[in-house]
């Protein structure tokens, strides 16, 4: 993770039973770092949006929602998914309100 993760997202993490490894704030920075770690533990890498399984994941719960909740008028939904969102409908409007912490 980023030195920069919310304290929370980390506690969060750590709650699941992860351990957590920091990172630089750049993608750059994750990549030289998730390369020790492969090299040092013969862990994997599953990146979070560029993996089959990820994708295929994305798009069966798109399906699910579709056959769950038909067309919806609106959805509300984080931008941080919209792999996700693209799966529920390719006529999606995206509307990006900015950001900002509670």
């Amino acid at each position: 993770m980023p030195g920069t993760t919310p304290p929370d997202k980390i506690a969060a993490t750590k709650g699941y039973g992860a351990e957590v490894i920091f990172s630089g704030p750049q993608f750059e920075d994750r990549e030289v770092v998730a390369a020790k770690v492969i090299n040092d533990t013969g862990a994997r890498l599953v990146p979070p949006h560029d993996h089959p399984d990820i994708i295929l994941g994305q798009a069966t719960a798109g399906l699910e929602f579709q056959q769950q909740v038909k067309m919806p008028t609106s959805l509300l939904s984080a931008l941080g998914i919209i792999g996700w969102l693209i799966t529920v409908s390719p006529m999606i409007c995206l509307l990006d309100l900015g950001h900002r912490r509670a």
